[in-house]
């Protein structure tokens, strides 16, 4: 709106400073920390001690090349093989939860000293230039195909609304990764104890081949990435705006409205919708229709079971219709099924 003003304000200790743009209020924000020896909260203080970390990862080391991820936090055993798996496992440690850490300055080594462990978990990324045997293409796409079918039924479930289909993905694949790392751990105690080379060849071999085949949704972790799997599949079919016919364009069913709508302005008598207080108002308070031709439509939905005469409780291959019929039709016209859309 023209009149309308907009105002910008940094608050420090409760108290509001007008700027006169966004980026000058942003300025001050930022300058008042080191000005004022200002502390950032502890949310802001964590994560940017669990982004340090995984800028380290990209910048000195090769994130393809890593084997595993052991969890640096005291009393956790948890091991990793993806670098996504293990930073959600870092945000859900009562480290990153606790509310009553402080972060005043007598605490601040003890958080940078936890930071530290952090770093030093580096140590534990085992890198080893092994090439593994790459299991057989038909075990992998046939997991990869029952993972695709997995998230199919999810998507057909009208239960699992859709926004949750990615939840339940990082879900599965969490209890996944567990499992793959509980006994990855195992074979690597076998291969460390194990004198015969041979046999530590074949177990390195299993231990490659489990790590590839535990990433079953590896290139459906999107919503965009899962359809055009779909697609090239040709199981996916996108909606088509489709035009059945036209009704008023090629018939004297518009003739007839006229005339009758025309007749109705003469009446007293309350026969049709048109006629009711209630459309008169509407078309009263709603300027965009003055001086303009409208008719009401009524609109009814209802849901339809195909091949299925019984009805629709089965709940299978179920479809949503929707119903339009004119409210300005003669009552010879009204009642006839070829006038509802």
């Amino acid at each position: 709106e023209i009149n309308s003003t907009i105002s910008y304000y940094t608050v420090i200790n409760d108290i509001h400073y007008k700027l006169e743009t966004p980026i000058k209020a942003l300025d001050i924000c930022f300058k008042s920390f080191h000005s004022f020896n200002l502390e950032y909260p502890q949310e802001a203080e964590q994560a940017q001690c669990l982004n340090h970390l995984f800028i380290h990862f990209n910048i000195y080391h090769d994130l393809k090349s890593i084997e595993k991820l052991n969890c640096p936090l005291e009393g956790c055993l948890r091991i990793f093989n993806k670098v996504d798996t293990y930073k959600r496992h870092l945000k859900q440690h009562a480290f990153y939860s606790n509310p009553n850490m402080n972060l005043k300055k007598n605490n601040t080594s003890h958080f940078l000293q936890q930071t530290t462990d952090y770093e030093e978990s580096l140590n534990n990324v085992s890198i080893k230039e092994q090439h593994f045997s790459i299991p057989l293409a038909d075990d992998l796409t046939q997991i990869r195909l029952n993972a695709l079918s997995m998230i199919c039924k999810w998507y057909s479930d009208t239960v699992i609304p859709r926004n949750k289909i990615n939840i339940l993905i990082n879900d599965v694949q969490d209890f996944i990764d567990l499992i793959v790392s509980v006994f990855s751990s195992k074979i690597n105690i076998c291969i460390n104890k194990c004198n015969d080379n041979n046999v530590k060849d074949e177990l390195s071999v299993i231990l490659g081949e489990m790590k590839i085949l535990s990433a079953p949704f590896e290139n459906m972790k999107t919503e965009y990435k899962r359809f055009k799997t779909l697609e090239k599949l040709d199981v996916l079919i996108h909606p088509k705006e489709t035009v059945i016919g036209h009704r008023l364009e090629h018939s004297n069913l518009l003739d007839v409205i006229l005339k009758y709508t025309e007749n109705m302005k003469s009446s007293k008598l309350i026969y049709n919708f048109m006629l009711s207080q209630l459309w008169k108002e509407k078309c009263a308070n709603n300027s965009n229709i003055s001086n303009k031709l409208v008719f009401p439509l009524f609109l009814y939905f209802d849901d339809f079971e195909v091949n299925n005469p019984l009805g629709t409780h089965a709940g299978s291959q179920k479809l949503g219709a929707i119903y339009v019929s004119l409210a300005c039709l003669p009552p010879e016209l009204s009642s006839s099924l070829d006038q509802i859309f």
